[in-house]
């Protein structure tokens, strides 16, 4: 049984066991033999044993139940044939005969018949060998009749191998004397142990000498000529045991198998769907934790084939009737029917509206500027260096040489300082030139500097207000939507998963999608992509028109704008 299991990688399996002698023996041997398994690479499991009392029904259908819930799907059966027929009869209920199990039964579960009839499992295997314990008179071929013919040849190749000189053959004890030792018994023993002769198990006069008989230290056989029988369907609507395969030296070797429900595969060794039970350490970024989608009750993130929400209750059978805001497309129009639209709409984005932003440049934007430039370096240094060459050339100031005369202060220095402070017009100490010209070219400066400052102050008042600032995209080809990585920072934009303008953006606008997709900026329904939105997770969120007018007519702080129709 254990070569089967291994062969085809059954590790996980259930035994069932009556109160037959030998049951609570078939079990240890199996414990053992898992334990002493000597194929590292396949570890076996007894993941479920039930003791059945076949007289009490209850309690095959109470057993059994446990063993269905087990999920162990390969059974090892060791029962009498008619004990074989009541769990059967019970497994059948439960369905545990189909071709998702396989029961393999032990010699005693097949009998002596070669055909049966229900209750049995179509496909099951058996483990067996030649015996009719209940015969008169034994076949040629009984495994039992043979052993007890080979026994005398055993022990006289025993006594061949010991010393003649030695060996006493007579003990000097008996079974009804419970005390002494015969020495020569344990030699005896020990060449027994040592002896092996070639035969076949299967008749003893075929003339074959394929099978080696030894001993092991325990005094039984090191092998076993055992035979797989499969139950296999006939004409007559009935089953038949076909020998498969055979086990000896430790070796297994498998004919073709008719497998339960006449599959070609063997079943698995466990259930399509189980349940397990995992443990982990929350360690982030590897391991992460979340709570479930609030409106699917889902795993975010959970990925479905073929349709989900509405469209899936309606395609199920769970609902008759959707009454909704439901979008119209061809895919949907393929699977469900839609009474007429009552309303035609298109695809919208809607962005936040930032207020409260004032530029760090506002005060010069009264002006352009290429204006503050021809301010800077023509104006004011020209009528900075003008006033200061005729005062330098006037004949009652400088008289063009190096210092002005004694109490006159002028210098180029104030000529600017002068110029500056009659722009802005400024509460400050100045030094006036002596200078006709220069005087009148100062009187010129001052009436520029007052039309200056006044056009500057009026603007100025508008500038400097908060301005109300959003994205102002001119619509689905706006290239904030067509190439959002091209931005700094890149423009980030969704829409709901699997809704109609998802479809929509799939089909005509695959970068997009792409885009989306990638950066997983898809929200689960329109509430969350309006709240990303405002959150600024989003930078737009594009939608059904009508619906993101009312979100943004709704919202209590007036943040949100819808900006354009796809």
């Amino acid at each position: 049984m254990m070569s089967l299991m291994t062969r085809y990688n059954w590790t996980r399996f259930g035994v069932v066991v009556t109160n037959i002698p030998g049951a609570k023996e078939f079990i240890q041997s199996l414990a053992e033999e898992i334990k002493d398994n000597p194929n590292k690479s396949t570890k076996l499991e007894n993941i479920h044993t039930c003791d059945i009392d076949t007289g009490n029904i209850t309690d095959v259908e109470s057993k059994l139940n446990d063993l269905k819930k087990s999920q162990a799907k390969i059974i090892l059966l060791y029962s009498n044939v008619l004990q074989s027929k009541i769990i059967f009869e019970q497994a059948q209920k439960l369905s545990m005969t189909n071709e998702k199990y396989l029961w393999i039964g032990t010699q005693s579960v097949k009998g002596s018949d070669t055909n049966v009839k229900d209750p049995v499992q179509q496909g099951m295997l058996s483990i067996n060998f030649h015996t009719l314990s209940h015969a008169t008179f034994a076949p040629p071929d009984d495994i039992i009749t043979l052993m007890i013919h080979l026994a005398p040849r055993l022990f006289a190749t025993a006594l061949a191998g010991a010393d003649d000189d030695f060996i006493n053959a007579k003990p000097n004890i008996s079974c009804k004397i419970g005390t002494g030792f015969w020495d020569e018994g344990e030699v005896i023993y020990r060449e027994l142990q040592k002896a092996h002769f070639k035969g076949n198990p299967w008749h003893l006069k075929d003339g074959h000498d394929s099978f080696f008989y030894t001993i092991d230290n325990s005094g039984r056989l090191k092998n076993s000529m055992l035979q797989v029988s499969n139950l296999r369907s006939n004409l007559k609507g009935g089953y038949t045991w076909k020998p498969v395969g055979i086990f000896t030296n430790n070796e297994l070797r498998m004919e073709d198998v008719e497998w339960p429900g006449k599959r070609a595969n063997p079943p698995q060794p466990t259930a399509d769907k189980f349940h397990i039970k995992v443990v982990t350490l929350h360690e982030p970024p590897f391991i992460t934790v979340s709570d479930i989608d609030p409106d699917t009750q889902q795993c975010p993130g959970k990925q479905e084939q073929g349709w989900n929400g509405l469209i899936a209750d309606l395609m199920n059978n769970k609902a008759d009737m959707c009454a909704t805001s439901l979008k119209l497309n061809s895919e949907r129009a393929k699977d469900i029917d839609f009474s007429l639209p009552f309303l035609d709409t298109g695809i919208a984005i809607i962005v936040k509206i930032r207020s409260g932003v004032l530029s760090p440049t506002a005060f010069l934007e009264p002006f352009e500027y290429s204006t503050w430039v021809i301010i800077m370096l023509v104006c004011i240094q020209g009528a900075a260096l003008s006033i200061f060459i005729f005062e330098w050339a006037s004949p009652y100031s400088f008289n063009m040489q190096r210092y002005p005369p004694p109490g006159h202060k002028f210098s180029l220095c104030r000529s600017y300082w002068l110029v500056w402070a009659t722009l802005f017009s400024a509460s400050v100490s100045t030094d006036v030139p002596k200078s006709t010209v220069s005087r009148l070219m100062a009187l010129v400066w001052a009436a520029f500097g007052l039309t200056f400052l006044a056009v500057y102050t009026a603007n100025l008042a508008a500038f400097m207000i908060t301005r109300v600032q959003f994205y102002d995209i001119s619509g689905i080809n706006d290239p904030l939507i067509m190439h959002p990585e091209d931005q700094n920072p890149p423009f980030r934009f969704g829409t709901v998963d699997g809704g109609n303008t998802h479809e929509t953006m799939k089909r005509n606008w695959l970068s997009m999608n792409d885009y989306v997709t990638k950066n997983g900026f898809f929200r689960m329904n329109v509430s969350a992509g309006v709240e990303a939105v405002k959150n600024e997770e989003l930078d737009a969120f594009i939608y059904d028109a009508v619906v993101l007018d009312y979100w943004a007519g709704k919202d209590a702080n007036c943040e949100l704008m819808m900006v354009k129709l796809a």
